[in-house]
């Protein structure tokens, strides 16, 4: 192909400003997960909303279950308490230490600045047992210390995020102390040799993420690919953005564009914008984009559970095998950006979705009820929960203000009340129930959607085996 090439002081030829849209939308989708997660690692570090900045290279234990006015991720889990470390890989490997945790459920995502998470330590994969694992960045050499398993990030920046399941207020101390015991650390004495240098991750000034300016998207993704150069896959997405000055240890030069030429890289920024908060797949505009050809092939043979991945559809989703860990398709990768970034690979958790009753209507401002006939919850090694959220403009999803400050329903919950024939039904509604407010899930009084969390899923979720009843619409009041 042939590359676009700005011409400065000039009026762009009559396709060109098709072409800049094109290319600015590709890098919107291509290059939003890492915007994200470099956003969220400045305001960690250098913008708290409560308490002291976070530190590099250490855990920031969140003490509190996740609420509704301290949500600052979207679809958060309001089941566990979380921790949070932003490492930097590019000075020398780290050490972290994972206690042992008897039979609770936990996890330790490590996630590379492409939101792929290259490990998870959990039961699943290192059993209960303490361990030591050492963590070294894409350029180390070095053979890793005597007793450890040496783990290999694929950017040198990395988001470790550690899930602690609480059983409730009385669970809270013993899930602190627990927390407490993660720990990130440097390695004692010389154990290999690091690239040299690297960028400071508050190198960015706090106006680079200024909405109002979204030309600044492409300085943020800059910096990012230059700090996290990308894996070779990415060569045929790089190889189209290098045409706008867009790649690793490359500027972003606004004076060689004219302003046309800007005003069209601005409409595909928002072009790819649009293209992430459409409900499906096939709401991304009117007109067929070169770069979604691109995407496509990329990505391989369509996955028939994608149009179903935000609850636009009757029914549940199934989450399609690559969320987690995307290869690929950057398209999935940057719509999980925009509404719940940092999930688990589905081997640990599977997120099921739906935005509509089993008429095919859309959920809200009525009461519902979710019945599990006797034996058939999720079948899971570790918990399952539902969790309603309130939908805003982008279509992200946040937790729901409620008078019980309750904000999911599972089986961690000592207290939930089974039917005489072993059944579970939970009532899904905004108003409080005259009856069996046990099993009750507070909604918003609007439109919601309902995700179904299953950790550790057992074969006959991963293989399309179990199905999830579908939400019916009450009519009595009562329920």
């Amino acid at each position: 192909m042939n590359e676009r090439r700005p011409v400065t002081g000039s009026a762009p030829e009559p396709d060109a400003s098709g072409d800049l849209m094109d290319v600015a939308r590709l890098a919107y989708i291509y290059g939003f997960p890492a915007y994200e997660m470099a956003r969220l690692r400045f305001r960690a570090l250098a913008q708290p909303g409560e308490g002291s900045p976070a530190r590099l290279n250490a855990f920031r234990h969140d003490k509190a279950p996740t609420v509704p006015t301290t949500s600052r991720v979207t679809t958060s889990n309001a089941d566990m308490l979380k921790s949070s470390a932003w490492l930097d890989l590019s000075r020398t490997p780290l050490v972290i230490h994972v206690p042992q945790a008897a039979d609770r459920y936990f996890s330790l995502a490590l996630m590379d600045f492409f939101t792929n998470n290259f490990a998870v330590l959990g039961q699943r994969t290192k059993g209960t047992a303490a361990g030591d694992f050492f963590l070294v960045g894409p350029q180390w050499k070095g053979t890793a210390p005597a007793g450890m398993a040496a783990l290999r990030a694929p950017t040198n920046g990395v988001w470790a995020l550690v899930r602690i399941l609480v059983h409730g207020p009385d669970d809270l101390a013993k899930v602190r102390a627990l927390q407490d015991q993660f720990t990130v650390s440097p390695p004692s004495g010389r154990a290999g040799e690091t690239a040299s240098g690297g960028l400071d991750p508050l190198s960015l000034p706090e106006a680079s993420f200024d909405s109002t300016k979204p030309l600044r998207f492409f300085d943020v993704l800059n910096a990012v690919l230059s700090e996290n150069p990308p894996p070779a896959e990415d060569k045929a997405v790089l190889d189209q953005l290098r045409t706008i000055g867009i790649g690793p240890s490359l500027k972003f030069k606004r004076r060689d564009f004219t302003a046309p030429q800007l005003r069209a890289l601005r409409q595909g920024l928002a072009s790819g914008r649009d293209a992430l908060r459409a409900r499906a797949p096939q709401q991304v505009g009117p007109r067929r984009w070169p770069s979604d050809t691109l995407l496509a092939r990329l990505r391989g043979p369509e996955d028939p559970s994608r149009d179903q991945l935000h609850g636009g559809q009757r029914g549940w989703s199934r989450p399609p095998p690559t969320v987690g860990d995307f290869g690929t398709d950057y398209l999935l990768r940057a719509r999980c950006g925009l509404r719940g970034i940092g999930g688990l690979p589905v081997e640990d958790a599977m997120y099921f979705i739906t935005g509509t009753d089993a008429a095919g209507v859309r959920l809200g401002a009525g009461r519902y009820s979710l019945r599990f006939p006797p034996g058939g919850s999720p079948p899971v090694d570790a918990y399952w929960s539902l969790t309603a959220y309130r939908t805003d403009e982008n279509n992200r999803r946040w937790l729901v203000p409620n008078a019980i400050d309750r904000y999911s329903v599972g089986s961690h919950m000592p207290d939930l009340a089974y039917g005489d024939d072993g059944s579970l039904e939970i009532f899904v509604q905004h108003d409080r129930p005259v009856a069996n407010e046990e099993n009750w899930l507070p909604a918003p009084d609007g439109h919601f959607v309902l995700t179904l969390r299953a950790y550790q899923p057992r074969r006959e979720l991963l293989e399309g085996r179990y199905a999830i009843p579908e939400v019916v619409r009450r009519r009595s009041v009562s329920g």
